[in-house]
């Protein structure tokens, strides 16, 4: 966490990552590449760019 906190913005295709960062108080995006990973995202609020379908 304390290294999220060092950082303004994550971005990257982890759903849990991203979670992490946004519980760090950090924007984060997640680069959806499964419908898994944008369910979730959809699901918990998580923003998401990435494959639509």
């Amino acid at each position: 966490m304390d290294e999220l906190r060092r950082h303004d913005l994550l971005i990257g295709p982890r759903f849990h990552g991203a979670q992490l960062a946004i519980q760090a108080e950090r924007m984060a995006c997640t680069v959806t590449i499964d419908t898994r990973t944008e369910e979730m995202c959809r699901e918990t609020g998580v923003p998401s760019c990435g494959r639509r379908t």
